[in-house]
């Protein structure tokens, strides 16, 4: 970002992306509104729901996207933002909005006059899931990325995982388990909260690794270093499904081998409260 201007002047300059909550029609008619007052001259300004989103590979770019949904609208932006550094402003209109900066119920000048500020950038680590055949070839021609968390497990109701898990290169042996997760900090406080796992402070830069019901271990969550690789080897020759933030999915069988590690991107969001603030106020809400 120019630091010389803000948020309102590079968006006047150069458009403003808006991902709105799919069939909401407040979130749709908030997104013309914000546009018709802020940049409705601009060619480059674009409006899209989170279907749409997810049938991208990539964005038209613009400095600044903003999300008019809940925590999964910024999930499903987060995606494509983060590979080409595009920053997110989060509009709550769903429910705690873990994620989202300002409420739905934000005058369009009240908007206005946060974008006229400078901003505090608040960078969150993502992983990078990558899938190799036997010859540690990628397969799909393309890594995925992760904001929250990636969970590798059996393709069927109620039955076991079982694969090898490999830490930093230290072969852990056989899991037996309903499934593997690995979680960034941002994934703390969401799937692995309810499987027991600590919460971390959202902009550190550590791994999350959980074995929900293990059978062949008693292992504890462990947090690992932010350079640590993680490798999954399916055993079972039924097929399992590696879900990325919950809404992509991927097949993957004992033929391949799953490698999970921090992204070199960030998701980067703009905020105006104070961080610790914003953080623990939002912890205590959900309680």
């Amino acid at each position: 970002m120019d630091t010389s201007q803000t948020y309102l002047d590079l968006i006047k300059h150069a458009g403003l992306g808006i991902v709105v909550k799919e069939n909401v029609a407040e979130a749709t008619t908030l997104a013309s509104s914000i546009i018709n007052n802020l940049c409705s001259d601009h060619g480059s300004t674009w409006i899209c729901s989170t279907s749409q989103l997810d049938k991208m590979d990539c964005l038209q770019g613009v400095p600044l996207i903003i999300t008019i949904g809940g925590d999964g609208t910024i999930l499903r932006t987060a995606r494509l933002a983060s590979t080409q550094s595009i920053p997110i402003l989060g509009i709550n209109m769903g429910g705690v909005g873990y994620l989202t900066e300002l409420e739905s119920s934000i005058s369009l000048a009240d908007l206005q006059q946060c974008l006229s500020v400078f901003p505090r950038i608040e960078e969150r680590s993502m992983l990078e899931i990558r899938i190799l055949d036997k010859a540690m070839v990628l397969q799909h021609g393309k890594s995925l990325f992760a904001l929250n968390e990636v969970v590798v497990a059996r393709n069927g109701i109620a039955r076991l995982t079982t694969l090898d898990l490999i830490l930093d290169g230290y072969e852990c042996g056989r899991i037996r388990s309903d499934g593997v997760v690995i979680a960034t900090p941002t994934g703390s406080t969401a799937y692995v909260r309810s499987l027991g796992g600590p919460i971390v402070y959202p902009e550190s830069s550590d791994l999350l690794l959980l074995l929900p019901a293990s059978q062949s271990t008693k292992m504890n969550p462990i947090v690992l270093g932010p350079n640590s690789t993680v490798w999954l080897k399916p055993v079972n020759t039924d097929s399992m499904v590696l879900s990325v933030d919950g809404f992509m999915d991927h097949s993957i069988d004992k033929n391949q081998v799953v490698e999970i590690t921090a992204a070199d991107c960030t998701t980067k969001f703009l905020r105006y409260k104070d961080a610790r603030d914003s953080f623990y106020s939002r912890l205590w809400k959900i309680e």
